[in-house]
């Protein structure tokens, strides 16, 4: 995981944190149906997944053979795709990384 934290003072960053931190529903481990239809048929890439969450599309698209860099503002949202892709055995084909992209 490449990490470079968000301003913990900024709004944004203090909302999504306490989203993330809060969540008790486990992620639902399915794609965006829309992104499922398009993607499916191509051969894998590379993709960026801005605002990842808790990484869904993410895990998706890296299970499909992509390279995936998946970006959120949360760092506990970053820490969770991060555990997700290595517990998924696609660590090595995901990027977790978090940036405010609101200052970026």
């Amino acid at each position: 995981m490449s990490e470079q934290p968000a301003d913990p003072a900024s709004p944004s960053t203090a909302f999504w944190e306490k989203i993330y931190q809060g969540r008790t529903r486990p992620p639902t481990g399915r794609p965006n149906p829309i992104l499922a239809r398009v993607a499916e048929p191509l051969p894998g890439g590379r993709a960026l997944d801005l605002g990842c969450g808790l990484g869904d599309d993410t895990l998706w698209l890296a299970r499909q053979g992509w390279q995936v860099t998946a970006v959120d503002v949360s760092t506990t949202a970053v820490a969770q795709v991060a555990q997700r892709a290595a517990e998924a055995g696609v660590a090595d084909r995901v990027d977790a990384q978090c940036h405010d992209l609101a200052t970026r």
